[in-house]
């Protein structure tokens, strides 16, 4: 599985470099197919399901990451808003994340080893962890999601997550640690999770994920799309074909 994400663009006025948006407001990535991610626009000629559900909960200046199960029915909808606050996480040290609400943190792709150090706790509401890929954009402990709709996509998490807030979204991510899950709502998509899972909350999405150690799962309203045990024999953090397993049996 390749977890994938974007580079930060920069633009250029007369005065100084203004950071952009990290993700093209006003299309959508499709997740599920047997293509993998397919991008579209996203637009008032568009009458799909998919547009009309990516509008009616993104609005028109959002980018959104669609999850569909095998029979093209929709899962969920992650929304990025195209009117937030950008702040760039850049080379250095970054002392604090996610005190603020309505905010896109955005990592680098250098790979220089941990961005954050130590636990990283998200407060703040409708905030964006918008990383450059699992390979590049690392948090170097755990985190801790204690704010609502909260999403985070394209890193690794070296520790523990822990969601205690309700409709947090996860793509593309690589969890080293467990996965608890105690708020209502929440998705994971086209990820890796290295350590145990706990659900406590409803209404959890799983969609193509890779999970290791793990036969069954089973929560309130527990949807499921494609998930696949492994089990890293080598404990080498890469997942061989031959330590792949069947698909993850939800209750």
């Amino acid at each position: 599985m390749l977890l994938g994400g974007a580079l930060l663009a920069l633009a250029c006025s007369s005065s100084k470099a203004e950071p952009i948006l990290p993700y093209p407001v006003g299309q959508a990535m499709v997740f599920g197919t047997p293509r993998g991610g397919v991008m579209m626009p996203v637009d008032a000629s568009c009458d799909s399901d998919v547009c009309v559900a990516v509008r009616e909960r993104c609005g028109g200046e959002a980018y959104a990451e669609v999850i569909i199960d095998a029979p093209g029915e929709l899962l969920d909808v992650m929304c990025y808003p195209g009117g937030l606050t950008i702040r760039d996480i850049g080379l250095g040290p970054f002392d604090t994340i996610g005190e603020e609400s309505d905010t896109v943190f955005v990592f680098d792709a250098h790979d220089d080893g941990a961005d954050m150090l130590g636990e990283v706790i998200i407060t703040g509401d409708d905030d964006v962890l918008y990383g450059a890929g699992a390979a590049v954009s690392v948090l170097g402990e755990g985190l801790r999601v204690d704010g609502e709709r909260v999403v985070v996509r394209g890193m690794t998490i070296r520790g523990d997550v822990t969601i205690d807030r309700n409709d947090a979204k996860l793509s593309l991510v690589q969890i080293n640690g467990d996965l608890n899950i105690n708020g209502n709502g929440v998705t994971l998509s086209e990820s890796i999770v290295h350590g145990e899972i706990h659900l406590v909350g409803s209404g959890t999405v799983l969609s193509r994920n890779l999970l290791e150690g793990t036969a069954e799962l089973s929560a309130s309203d527990l949807r499921c799309h494609q998930n696949q045990r492994f089990d890293d024999v080598d404990a080498d953090r890469y997942i061989d074909d031959a330590e792949l397993g069947g698909e993850v049996d939800c209750r």
